[in-house]
């Protein structure tokens, strides 16, 4: 046992040095500071296991998005990348991203990397339906097992898996949320590719076991 382990600063100290107002959440919900610092402390942990799962999931459909686009770019006899080319129909948003994504690359330009380096923001407004027409079409088969091709039952599962990524990457509480489905809703993306790769995910993912130890 470390020897610090009995020089465990108070639950009132460590709520000033968080702030008083990021601690007011857990305290409200808690009743007093002790069981506060309990709740924060998971928070954090449940916290991190949801962003390594969302990595998983994250690098899946993108990799699983850029092999559809970049084959149909191919087919068609267009140069340069697909998301380069007028016809994939980025909006002014997107295009910035690539900009910003080639920006940020030290080494050698390559498909790949730039892949890498666009945020889980572009692929979720791909899905979006200004792209009904244009892009999903080649994206659906894709996603052989969602339902009935739907494209707004994907949309919608990655916009919450999105919005949860971006609780987490500015330290949020996410005490209050729906866990158990929001661990549902990541798995079911990847079950969308393949069933395979849901199992792989699942098996990968802490999620149930840190939702469980709730204080």
């Amino acid at each position: 046992m470390s020897a610090l382990s009995n020089d465990r600063p108070s639950a009132v100290e460590i709520a000033r040095w968080c702030s008083v107002e990021r601690f007011r959440p857990y305290l409200r919900a808690a009743g007093d500071h002790d069981a506060a610092l309990a709740l924060y402390e998971w928070n954090i942990a449940v916290a991190g296991a949801f962003y390594e799962l969302i990595g998983v999931i994250e690098v899946l459909l993108r990799n699983t998005i850029h092999a559809r686009l970049a084959a149909w770019h191919r087919r068609a006899g267009r140069p340069g990348a697909w998301f380069d080319h007028p016809a994939t129909g980025l909006s002014p948003q997107a295009v910035l991203d690539v900009a910003k994504a080639r920006s940020r690359l030290r080494a050698t330009e390559t498909e790949g990397r730039i892949i890498a380096e666009l945020p889980f923001g572009f692929w979720r407004f791909l899905l979006e339906r200004r792209h009904q027409a244009q892009l999903w079409p080649q994206l659906r088969p894709a996603f052989p097992h969602l339902p009935d091709g739907r494209r707004h039952v994907l949309r919608n599962d990655v916009v919450a898996l999105h919005a949860l990524r971006n609780r987490i990457a500015h330290y949020e509480p996410i005490h209050t949320m729906n866990l158990v489905e929001s661990h549902r809703c990541a798995l079911r993306i990847a079950g969308y590719i393949e069933p395979s790769a849901q199992k792989w995910a699942g098996g990968l993912s802490r999620v149930d076991q840190v939702i469980v130890a709730r204080p």
